[in-house]
């Protein structure tokens, strides 16, 4: 188990090493039998930077995973992701886990600013892309997202206030509850642009449950495509 308990980075992480992943706290979690993370009344200030990598304000990617759990209470990131391949406020991918469990209490992305002009296809402000995992388990709760979301490029983008592609999992079970986002999205992209308040697209997922309690938005989303 690893623990986070009270820790205060302001810092900024950057690489410029080819498909090498970048976190505030953490670049990668790969390949354990069973790990748990606990995260609590921690902040992380500062950017985070890994032009063709996974990115996150904690940690980058988690993936390849028996038994992964998840857990962020009263944790705050505030900076800029400006570039990366999958990009989040707290995480950039998780990505085939057998079994995954995420709980977010009182947490916030605070002027948040993720931009990419050329690879960053997946945006959210709490998580870039969730993908390829089975038997999850994400549950939010008095969570917030504020800042801007924003990216020009010439394939799809996938942009989401709390995650931005949720994509080929299977039982899977996503509960959102006083999820509070004051997000201005922007997209151009050469083709097309998937853009929600919560999440960007749901697709190609098996026996997925999706329940949002009494969120709030004062969002706005623009999106524009030259073909």
């Amino acid at each position: 188990e690893i623990i986070f308990d009270s820790c205060v980075v302001n810092a900024s992480v950057e690489t410029q090493l080819p498909d090498k992943n970048g976190g505030g706290f953490i670049s990668t979690v790969s390949n354990c039998t069973d790990i748990t993370i606990t995260i609590t009344n921690c902040s992380h200030e500062g950017i985070v930077k890994a032009p063709t990598g996974f990115v996150g304000g904690f940690i980058g990617i988690g993936e390849y995973n028996k038994i992964f759990t998840l857990y962020f209470e009263e944790t705050k990131h505030t900076g800029s992701i400006p570039t990366g391949m999958c990009e989040g406020g707290l995480i950039g991918n998780m990505g085939n886990n057998e079994e995954m469990n995420i709980v977010l209490k009182q947490v916030s992305c605070e002027v948040l600013s993720v931009q990419d002009s050329v690879l960053g296809q997946f945006i959210g402000g709490f998580i870039g892309q969730v993908r390829s995992n089975t038997n999850i388990s994400f549950i939010s709760q008095n969570s917030t997202a504020t800042g801007n979301l924003s990216g020009s490029s010439t394939t799809d983008w996938f942009i989401g206030g709390m995650v931005g592609d949720l994509n080929d999992n299977k039982r899977f079970e996503f509960i959102t509850e006083h999820f509070k986002h004051d997000i201005t999205i922007n997209a151009n992209c050469n083709t097309e642009a998937y853009i929600g308040g919560i999440v960007g697209t749901v697709r190609n997922n098996n026996n997925i449950i999706i329940i949002d309690m009494a969120s709030t938005s004062n969002s706005s989303f623009t999106a524009s495509a030259s073909y």
